[in-house]
């Protein structure tokens, strides 16, 4: 609602990064947090789809707080939005 005066009526998102706990700063723990990969587009967009890509060969515990790589394929529809 808030991008419509933009003209940016349509968008599609993934969950690019998400971390169940982030115990900083000392202390005010952040807690929980999330990024997306977003496309925003003034053309209607078809279904889109999440592609993961490899992950980077770390241990576990970084596993758990580094990125999960992906790309957000959006197509468009033919036709007015």
């Amino acid at each position: 609602k808030r991008l419509a005066p933009t003209g940016l009526t349509c968008a599609a998102s993934a969950a690019y990064w998400r971390v169940p706990y982030v115990p900083h700063p000392k202390h005010e723990h952040v807690g929980r947090i999330g990024m997306h990969l977003a496309t925003l587009s003034k053309y209607k967009l078809a279904d889109a789809a999440r592609r993961q890509l490899p992950l980077l060969q770390e241990s576990r515990v970084r596993r758990l707080f580094n990125l999960r790589r992906c790309a957000l394929e959006t197509p468009l529809v033919d036709g007015p939005t």
